[in-house]
């Protein structure tokens, strides 16, 4: 941020985009993320924030064998989006979207966006 400073180039001239890692998925983690973000950033947002990857790292605790491992990536997924869509209401992120996602990871977030993805 130093270096935004001393450049002189206002913030509107600028295009911040940024991720969220696959070690902070979740509505929890990205929510945090988020408004470390807000509190960091000039202006106090990103122009785009993207999920960077679809599979989240694996939970800090084992599934008990009867729960699938991608219907819980499912949820983090899920949960991820809801958030970002939250900054997205709020403007802290101007516009949302994707990384690395396959098309079967698209269509399921088409089936719970209430944001569509401006990229991918």
């Amino acid at each position: 941020m130093e270096g935004f400073r001393l450049s002189g180039v206002p913030r509107k001239e600028l295009f911040i985009s940024t991720k969220v890692p696959t070690n902070a998925m979740g509505f929890q983690s990205t929510s945090a993320l988020v408004q470390r973000l807000s509190q960091e950033l000039p202006g106090g947002y990103a122009d785009l924030c993207m999920v960077h990857w679809p599979q989240a790292d694996p939970p800090l605790v084992e599934l008990p064998k009867s729960k699938s491992q991608a219907a819980w990536a499912v949820v983090e997924r899920a949960g991820t989006w809801r958030a970002l869509e939250a900054a997205y209401d709020s403007g802290i992120c101007k516009a949302l979207g994707v990384s690395n996602f396959l098309v079967k990871h698209l269509e399921e977030l088409e089936s719970y966006a209430r944001v569509d993805p401006a990229t991918n």
